[in-house]
């Protein structure tokens, strides 16, 4: 067994969910970011079921439980493999 676990193996806790492509402005960033290109590319992306642009599929968290509502998924934020 592997004891190093990505987020991309949990595929049964995660909701899948559709995101267009956007025009951005970076408004910020760490300053240990490598390519600033490639971050704001891959993360500029909204929900709009209206939008003809391009689309990537990404995949939000599932919570809750007995103690909690049972919500079934967040999408707080979404996570693409890479990017949260």
């Amino acid at each position: 067994m592997n004891p190093i676990c990505s987020l991309a193996e949990l595929n049964e806790n995660l909701v899948p969910f559709t995101a267009r492509q956007v025009t951005s402005k970076l408004i910020w960033r760490a300053e240990d970011s490598l390519n600033i290109e490639v971050l704001q590319k891959a993360c500029s992306y909204i929900i709009d079921s209206a939008s003809s642009s391009s689309h990537k599929i990404f995949h939000a968290e599932r919570y809750g439980g007995s103690g909690i509502q049972r919500n079934g998924g967040g999408a707080r934020c979404g996570f693409d493999g890479s990017y949260q």
